[in-house]
């Protein structure tokens, strides 16, 4: 969802706004949560998550991911 957010900004070209609000606002206020908030630390997998889709989007990688349970 965080890669095809970003994508679909980059799509409409949304205005700096835009990108300020999903990246600073909502991204990183999720992050921060998940990373040091007592009751969301065992949300590890999905800030995990988020961060991959910032790399995916970053590195140009779209498209369906391969994603191996174990």
């Amino acid at each position: 969802m965080t890669r095809n957010r970003l994508l679909f900004l980059g799509a409409v070209r949304a205005s700096l706004r835009a990108w300020f609000h999903a990246v600073i606002l909502q991204d990183g206020r999720t992050l921060f949560s998940y990373s040091l908030r007592p009751k969301w630390r065992n949300r590890r997998a999905q800030r995990d998550a988020m961060i991959q889709g910032w790399a995916d989007f970053l590195r140009g990688r779209f498209g369906r991911r391969d994603v191996r349970l174990s």
